[in-house]
C-alpha cells in the first residue's frame, strides 16, 4: 500500500502499490502469450482476456483504503454499478 497525498479530514488514505499489479500482469500475460502461440484459438478469446486484464488493472487502480476516527474503510470500483465502500468501525473490533 502506498500513502496518498490527499487524505480524509481526520485520517489517512492508501492506494495499491505497484506490487499488486504484478500478479494480474503475470497471470494474464502468460495466458495471452500461450493463446497467441496456439494457432487454432480465435482472436476474440485473446481480446476478451486482454479486456479482462484492463478491467483488473483499473479495479486495482481505483481501490483505496481509508483510516479515520470511526474505522477502516475500503473504497473500490470504477464502474457506476460497481462502486462501493465496506468497512469496520473501531467499536466493532472488540
Amino acid at each position: 500500500m502506498e500513502r496518498l497525498h490527499q487524505s480524509v479530514p481526520d485520517g489517512q488514505m492508501w492506494s495499491m502499490s505497484w506490487v499488486a499489479y504484478f500478479v494480474p500482469l503475470l497471470k494474464y500475460g502468460i495466458a495471452i502469450a500461450i493463446l497467441n502461440a496456439i494457432s487454432f484459438v480465435p482472436w476474440w478469446v485473446t481480446a476478451l482476456l486482454a479486456a479482462r486484464l484492463v478491467y483488473k488493472l483499473l479495479d486495482l487502480a481505483f481501490t483505496v483504503i481509508a483510516l479515520d476516527s470511526q474505522g477502516v474503510w475500503l473504497h473500490r470500483g470504477f464502474l457506476p454499478w460497481s462502486k462501493g465502500m465496506i468497512g469496520v468501525k473501531w467499536r466493532d473490533i472488540d
